[in-house]
């Protein structure tokens, strides 16, 4: 059986991020692994605190009946409630447990978003540089990647970001750490020209709105 056209590119176009795995792998043996910042596979630095094990091990040996069954597809209450009350605490919103999913990570998750909202060549704008993996989660889906540019602070560059959508615009796809996330929602928009701003905010809401608002400019012979 033949493996089809379009899994041989994945392999391909992906088997770099393997390559750079296994040289962090040699180059850590021969400097040290202190000195040496692995970020191809985005693997955990710190280990599962001692509470966390030995509660895994406590439900692991629990005779409890129906303790290890399917859960209910959005994750347990208890668990999203938690998680919700910490969301909610670090970023100041008020976040429910209905408004959240469990998902197994962060790979799962994305692809089941992708999944709900991509209709055939609608497009995702991605910011640069950007996990690799994202242009093949969009891909899944019979999404188009639409790669924009950010500037030397990683703060993406508004001017190119309002060139790059379309009435194909579907989302934008945006992973960053709780720190740059914050700066760019403080600052990014203080360094942004109005009108730019004002551009790409009309240019959004038009996709939303089905192009009614660049017919009507069209029509009315305006710019």
């Amino acid at each position: 059986m033949s493996i089809s056209k379009a899994i041989l590119d994945v392999l391909e176009q992906s088997s770099w991020i393997r390559k750079m795995f296994e040289e962090g792998i040699q180059l850590k043996k021969e400097f040290g692994e202190k000195n040496i910042f692995d970020l191809s596979l985005g693997n955990p630095l710190l280990e599962p605190p001692e509470k966390f094990k030995k509660k895994l091990i406590e439900l692991s040996n629990s005779d409890e009946k129906g303790l290890h069954r399917y859960m209910p597809n959005q994750g347990f209450q208890s668990t999203r409630e938690k998680v919700a009350n910490s969301l909610a605490k670090e970023s100041n919103f008020p976040i429910t447990a209905e408004e959240l999913i469990i998902t197994t990570g962060a790979a799962g998750g994305v692809n089941a978003i992708l999944k709900s909202i991509l209709n055939p060549n609608d497009e995702i704008i991605v910011f640069s540089p950007f996990f690799v993996e994202y242009l093949f989660y969009i891909k899944n889906h019979n999404g188009i990647p639409v790669i924009a540019k950010t500037d030397e602070n990683f703060f993406p560059d508004l001017s190119d970001l309002s060139k790059k959508i379309t009435k194909n615009t579907n989302g934008l796809a945006a992973v960053m750490g709780h720190e740059i996330a914050h700066a760019v929602a403080k600052h990014s928009v203080e360094r942004a020209s109005r009108s730019l701003l004002l551009n790409i905010g009309t240019s959004i809401i038009d996709i939303a709105a089905g192009g009614v608002i660049s017919r009507t400019s069209r029509q009315a012979g305006v710019d």
